[in-house]
């Protein structure tokens, strides 16, 4: 895990307000761009975990429900960061639209061939949510303990954490695929 301090940060919210986007979609337009320079691909398909709630009809349901969304972006360089950011945003912004289409239903309407030993579609996952706050119980002492993630769903997955005084970068990764030190090096 990576954390980016507040000075850091608040660029990030500055430059995320200059070019219209959300912090999520700022900082995933630079992801992309990141899997495009190692990966040398342009047509890039990176999933985005939505609230699950609304797309089953379930708005006042009390719990975790997530989706995944694909979020497919063709990375042109002639353009400006900016320019890409803005161009994802709508693209994301499109895709929730879509939102009831269960990723199942994706599958099947698009009637490809899987692999079985690979993840069909959605190999890679960004996401972001704010950190979690110890619950106000009154005379009691409460603590939040996060879980370590043994198994991943995805081959790379990069969750952010947003504690307002800086963001924390978490990465899990296949590791039959990428080695630690591969990681490491993309988090600079």
């Amino acid at each position: 895990d990576v954390s980016l301090d507040a000075a850091l940060v608040s660029k990030l919210r500055e430059l995320s307000a200059a070019s219209a986007t959300s912090m999520q979609t700022l900082l995933m337009a630079a992801f992309q761009l990141l899997l495009h320079a190692v990966s040398r691909q342009s047509d890039l398909v990176v999933g985005v975990p939505t609230s699950g709630q609304a797309a089953v009809g379930l708005e006042v349901l009390v719990g975790h429900c997530v989706h995944v969304l694909p979020v497919r972006m063709t990375v042109d360089t002639t353009v400006t960061f900016a320019a890409h950011a803005r161009q994802l945003q709508g693209v994301m912004l499109e895709g929730l639209e879509h939102q009831r289409t269960t990723f199942s239903d994706l599958l099947h309407h698009l009637n490809r061939s899987r692999d079985p030993s690979r993840i069909p579609l959605i190999p890679v996952a960004f996401g972001m949510g704010r950190s979690l706050k110890r619950p106000p119980f009154s005379g009691l002492d409460a603590r939040l303990r996060v879980i370590p993630r043994v198994s991943e769903s995805f081959e790379l997955y990069v969750y952010l954490t947003d504690d307002r005084d800086g963001l924390e970068v978490s990465w899990s990764f296949n590791r039959d695929l990428f080695s630690a030190h591969t990681i490491e090096q993309w988090q600079r």
